[in-house]
């Protein structure tokens, strides 16, 4: 009677802004570059860098599998009640675990990624490891926290079926 499949979030995918400038990996022009001239800035990859993910939820089956071993694999370790200092280090072992994950089962691609040639890196999964581990802290927390938010991947401007966050709240009573 109800077809709600527009808003089911699995295998759909969306644009994560990385608030990124300049290159992945910084190093000392070389001989090939030419040289700058005073004042001038290196030329850079034109656009802002962004991944290209799947959502970090129940319709990403290879995600939910791996996240679940991971979590079975920590439940067996013995564990008291928590302190301050294993609540931190819950929080870090989660971003961990989707540091590891991410690459396999959440981003699928990029663009205007600049490596350190300053051209394009083209995508790969070795190399999108090295990202995601080189991301600091709070910007691998961003990333996990829009991932795993439904709504960045159901929104179809296309079809009008893009929903603001007030709307599912009013839909939801709230």
């Amino acid at each position: 009677m109800f077809d709600l499949s527009a808003y089911d979030p699995a295998g759909k995918t969306a644009q994560f802004q990385l608030p990124i400038r300049g290159a992945l990996v910084p190093r000392e022009p070389g001989p090939e570059d030419p040289p700058l001239a005073e004042g001038e800035e290196a030329e850079l990859v034109e656009g802002q860098p962004y991944l290209v993910c799947r959502h970090a939820g129940d319709g990403n089956k290879g995600y939910m599998n791996a996240i679940t071993a991971l979590t079975l694999k920590a439940a067996r370790r013995p564990r008291k009640a928590p302190d301050a200092e294993q609540i931190t280090a819950r929080v870090k072992e989660d971003r961990n675990q989707d540091r590891h994950v991410f690459p396999d089962f959440v981003i699928v691609g990029w663009g205007n990624m600049p490596g350190p040639d300053r051209q394009p890196v083209p995508f790969s999964r070795p190399v999108c490891r090295e990202l995601i581990k080189a991301l600091p802290d709070w910007m691998m927390d961003n990333l996990r926290v829009w991932a795993k938010n439904p709504l960045n991947f159901i929104a179809d401007q296309d079809q009008g079926l893009a929903l603001e966050e007030a709307d599912v709240e009013a839909a939801a009573g709230n």
